[in-house]
Parts: C-alpha cells; structure tokens; sequence
C-alpha cells in the first residue's frame, strides 16, 4: 500500500514538541482529513504528528534525556526551537491515523520537494534513511518501535540505524536499563528513573500505583495491544514481556524483537 505525501510546515510552537513529535501545518488540510482515521477538526490548521517506527523518552522522563530528544528532533526539523514561531517547511509520507489519537502516523522529511501533495508513493530503505525518524535512531535519541502494519523492510533499515548508535555509543540508547530492571519507587519519583523502554514507563505511568504488587494483573486487564516475539515466534500480551520481583521490573525482549498489534476479541492466542 503506498504512502501519502503532504507537504506543509513543522510548527513547535503551536504545541508542545518532543522527542518523536510536532505540529505540523499541512497545505492541504482536507488532503490530511482524508487520510483514514486522522482527525483533525474543522478549522484547525495544525495537527500533531506521530513518527513511524520509533519511540523517544516522554517529556516526563528523566533529564537532560528526554530533553536532548526533543532537541535534537527540533534541529532536524530544521527549526530553532520548541518556541519557534515561523517554523519549517518539510512533508510526510503517511497512510493511516493513529487509532486512538488521530494523529498521521508518518514517515517525516524536510525541506520542500519537487513530488506533488497525494499521489501514492512506495517507500523503500533508501528514502527512509533519509527520514527524520531515521535520523533520530541513528543518533541514539530514540528506541525502535514497531506495528505490524510497517512493513519488514522498513523496520530492518531503521535497525541499522538503531545498530549505528550502539556501536558508536551515540546519544541514550546504550543507558537503556530495560533489560537489567529497575527499581518502581511510586508515582512521584517516575522522573527519577533510569533510560527505559517508553512503552513501558508510560504503562508504569498509567499505572500509578504505589508498589508493582499487582501491575502485571492490572496490565493484562487493560493493554489493548499484542505482541509478536520475533526471537520465538511467540503472540503474547505486553504483560508476559515483563519479569517482576518485589518493586523491580525488567524487559524480556529486546524493544526490535517485538512487533505490536491491536488485541484480538476472544480468548487468548497463546
């Protein structure tokens, strides 16, 4: 399925940035309500994106990490900042909003091209480490995220970026303490935490509980997602990716090892 190109500008300012997202002012805002599930109400002129195949640290999270993020997203965008009141000019290859947010969960590019807004395009590697989003795993400021909805050949270019920033210990990536655990001391002190998988803090964030007694109940009651481990070829929820003891929590799979999908009705799959 090809993706849409909308050309428009990135607009900081009109929102409140962060490290995998911006408002952004389409030239054609009716070409962005017609993508499927985007919403974006009548008269508004901006909308927030949602970066495919990534995921930065919430604004939330620990310092300077989070901020670097959104900082080094904003200087890619070619913007002077979360303040910038004139913006810049780029485009988007999108195909689909996000189901519970309607924001276009997108491919993103700057500068302005000679392509018109519309047409289909096909997306391969070499245009995707042209991408923003490429840009910002390669420079270790975000981790992979991953729907069953991009294709396999997208997610292995953005893995060489991923690999990239390992090797050259760039950004946080290589702090990740995901895979070692970490201590949940309360609501109050999430800001405190180590570098961990976002989906993950932001599930602890929803959480807000006092002690992890009880959380992994709690998630497989309410995540709404699947997930697909690519090392075992196993669909299971985001609660059996989780290993708790006492007040600690640790992931089991690396982040590029799983794939998410909506939760099927029904019992079970595994």
């Amino acid at each position: 399925m090809p993706f849409t190109l909308i050309k428009g500008t990135f607009r900081p300012a009109a929102g409140v940035p962060d490290g995998d997202s911006v408002r952004y002012q389409p030239d054609d805002a009716d070409l962005m309500r017609s993508i499927p599930r985007v919403r974006m109400p009548p008269g508004a002129v901006t909308v927030q994106l949602r970066y495919e195949g990534i995921d930065a640290l919430e604004k939330h999270a620990i310092q300077p990490h989070a901020q670097n993020a959104r900082d080094a997203n904003l200087q890619f965008l070619g913007t002077t900042g979360p303040q910038d009141p004139i913006g810049s000019r780029g485009y988007i290859l999108t195909r689909e909003g996000d189901k519970k947010s309607g924001r276009p969960i997108c491919f993103v590019y700057v500068g302005d091209t000679d392509e018109a807004d519309g047409p289909g395009v096909f997306l391969g590697p070499e245009r995707v480490r042209q991408s923003v989003n490429y840009r910002l795993i390669d420079a270790g400021m975000v981790y992979p995220l991953f729907y069953e909805t991009l294709f396999m050949e997208l997610r292995a270019e953005l893995l060489v970026g991923l690999a990239a920033a390992r090797a050259n210990n760039r950004g946080y990536i290589n702090l990740d303490r995901s895979a070692v655990g970490i201590t949940y001391d309360g609501p109050d002190n999430l800001s405190t935490l180590p570098v961990i998988f976002p989906k993950l803090f932001r599930r602890l964030d929803d959480w807000n509980g006092n002690t992890l007694q009880g959380f992994l109940t709690w998630l497989a009651q309410n995540d709404d997602e699947r997930v697909h481990t690519l090392s075992d070829d196993r669909f299971i929820g985001f609660q059996d990716t989780l290993e708790v003891a006492g007040d600690k929590v640790r992931l089991r799979y690396a982040p590029e090892d799983m794939v998410f999908r909506p939760k099927p009705p029904g019992p079970p799959m595994d």
